[in-house]
């Protein structure tokens, strides 16, 4: 599927005139399950040690060979813009992070650094390299673009341009775990937590969010925070988030 994908997005380009826009979104499957690895890179990680001492099992080599033809649509993709590349906006992230055993769980749409922390990458005219520690999130993707491309940003986006100068305090993040439904604000160093029917929870990256610190806190104001983040909207997002 990834080649499948990456021919139709040289495509893309190459059927988009130089003097238009050019919008492209490549989204492939890997390294989701079944991981499926072309054949010719079929065996690429066989001998390959984690960097924690030991080999990766097969599930964890399936999905590192299935992100090898990942890697050339990208070189594929570049190529066929040329010198466009040079001065486009280029995002990479992705939707989320993927427990391998961390927290006795396997999966996503939980809480923890390994489901919800996903870096992304920004190159765009305007942005500073200073502001590779930044907290971002998804909703900055859509204004940054706008930015880049000489439009209004609308009142009503809650997220705001990385080509601007400031530093969010706190992201919003919320999910369903096991049916309940779960809404907390993640900072650089912690993250506060209310489920469904569960008590509010607070740990901390210091010692790999493993021990509730609730009583440690003050929760009501952490609770004040997630409420302003979870009912703002534009300009009021702006504000709740603490970035200035």
């Amino acid at each position: 599927m990834t080649d499948v994908l990456a021919k139709r997005a040289v495509q893309v380009v190459n059927t988009t005139p130089k003097n238009e826009p050019l919008f492209l979104w490549f989204a492939p499957k890997a390294p989701h399950v079944p991981a499926t690895v072309a054949r010719r890179h079929r065996g690429d990680f066989a001998d390959a040690d984690t960097p924690f001492g030991g080999s990766f099992d097969k599930a964890e080599r399936k999905r590192l060979g299935s992100l090898s033809a990942a890697d050339e649509a990208v070189v594929k993709i570049a190529d066929a813009m040329g010198t466009r590349w040079d001065s486009a906006c280029i995002f990479v992230l992705s939707d989320n992070g993927y427990l391998l055993g961390e927290h006795d769980r396997t999966g996503k749409g939980v809480w923890w650094d390994g489901s919800v922390r996903v870096p992304m990458l920004a190159r765009c005219p305007g942005i500073s390299g200073a502001v590779d520690a930044r907290l971002s999130a998804n909703i900055d993707v859509a204004p940054t673009i706008a930015l880049a491309t000489g439009l209004e940003i609308p009142a009503a986006v809650d997220g705001r341009p990385l080509q601007a100068s400031w530093e969010r305090e706190r992201v919003l993040i919320e999910g369903w775990l096991e049916g309940d439904r779960f809404s907390g604000v993640k900072t650089e160093d912690a993250v506060y937590v209310e489920e469904s029917g569960q008590p509010a929870r607070y740990y901390e990256r210091s010692d790999a969010e493993s021990t509730d610190r609730i009583g440690q806190i003050n929760a009501a104001l952490w609770a004040g925070e997630l409420a302003a983040l979870r009912n703002c909207a534009g300009a009021t997002c702006r504000a709740a988030d603490g970035g200035g």
